[in-house]
């Protein structure tokens, strides 16, 4: 089918455990969909009990059949990875359609590598790609935008902070809240030595954990968590709607680790290629992803703004990042369908899904937003 026929929402990966549940959240907001993947009995499952349209078997390997399962489409959701494995061949479609574009990952080498190649292509088509509209990254960037704005634009330092569920409640140690996609995603993240960070208004390649400090986080889950940086999608889509001359992501962790990992951070990734196999059996044995009951837990996502004395801090407070992206993803789907996409090119969540549109309570993201700000002019 083409044309006007074809749905318009395209779920690429729709069988894995993220792209079920975004599956399910597409049927209850009523957004007809499409499916795509490898396994036609797997993908027919999934129709029947979400009520798909349309089933799509594409070969990575074959280009004509992903160009085939996007073309017609409004909007693409991938849901399938590692995304450094297998992501470039469906957003390369898209960009070369000019069919809109969002997935689920947190891989940085994979956005670097859209930007890289992509971004001018679908800035041509018309496409708007937004990688990682999904926890981590979503709600990250729109902490950034907001308290940005919070201190009048262009700060001169902005860090992002990821504080997990276990770490917000206070518990000790993580608990295994990942699906089997995000594991995969960790072992290829973890012996990357690709990595950057967005400092004085340049990309420079710093090794994950070369920074450790505190936050104190505002709202209703308010804490001082220890955190190590890491190297992540926002200092490839963060800066151009900011305007921050530095960057930096963390992750809140038990202090212990954070310096450990500190101390052993220019080995880390040597050591992670040289056991990645045997990690990787090890790590994506088990369940393909968390139980309802682990994945209740609150995060949080916290920024920090500085522009001259003035700071501001925004903490955003959800539950269930594996529910919370299949909200993102829906969303992302149904301003699609009602024509509200206007970015083009490689864009952060903030560009295609402002922030005041996407956290209202009517979007049903579920999400709490916290502001703090320190102005010693005021």
């Amino acid at each position: 089918m083409t044309g006007d026929s074809r749905a318009p929402i395209l779920l690429h990966g729709a069988t894995g455990f993220t792209g079920r549940l975004v599956a399910g959240e597409l049927l209850r907001r009523g957004v007809p969909f499409a499916v795509s993947g490898r396994d036609e009995a797997k993908l027919q499952r999934v129709a029947d009990e979400y009520g798909s349209r349309e089933v799509c078997v594409v070969s990575l390997d074959d280009v004509e059949s992903v160009r085939a399962a996007v073309a017609g489409r409004t909007l693409v959701a991938a849901c399938a990875g590692p995304f450094s494995q297998v992501g470039e061949p469906v957003v390369r479609a898209c960009a070369e359609a000019g069919v809109h574009y969002v997935d689920t990952t947190g891989e940085q080498p994979f956005v670097a590598r859209v930007h890289r190649e992509l971004a001018a292509t679908a800035q041509e088509s018309g496409a708007c790609l937004t990688p990682a509209m999904a926890y981590e990254i979503a709600p990250s960037d729109w902490a950034a935008h907001l308290a940005a704005e919070a201190v009048g634009g262009a700060p001169d330092e902005l860090a992002m902070v990821y504080v997990p569920s276990v770490v917000a409640a206070g518990a000790g140690g993580l608990r295994a809240m990942t699906s089997l996609g995000t594991r995969k995603s960790a072992i290829a993240a973890m012996g990357s030595h690709d990595s950057w960070q967005w400092l004085s208004g340049k990309l420079v390649r710093e090794p994950s954990a070369e920074i450790v400090r505190t936050f104190t986080t505002v709202g209703p889950h308010a804490r001082t968590v220890s955190a190590m940086s890491f190297c992540s999608p926002e200092a490839f889509v963060t800066p151009p709607h900011t305007g921050a001359r530095t960057l930096r992501t963390f992750f809140a962790t038990d202090p212990v680790a954070a310096e450990l990992a500190r101390l052993t951070r220019h080995v880390t990734p040597k050591l992670a290629r040289m056991i990645g196999p045997k990690l990787e059996k090890l790590l994506t044995a088990g369940v393909a992803g968390p139980d309802e009951e682990t994945r209740r837990g609150a995060f949080l996502v916290h920024a920090e703004a500085i522009r001259g004395k003035r700071f501001a801090r925004v903490t955003i407070c959800g539950a269930d990042p594996y529910g919370f992206t299949a909200r993102a993803i829906a969303y992302a789907a149904e301003c699609a369908v009602r024509g509200e996409i206007r970015a083009r090119g490689l864009v952060g969540p903030s560009v295609a899904f402002p922030p005041a549109a996407a956290l209202a309570a009517d979007a049903g993201l579920d999400l709490i937003v916290t502001t703090d700000v320190v102005d010693p002019a005021a």
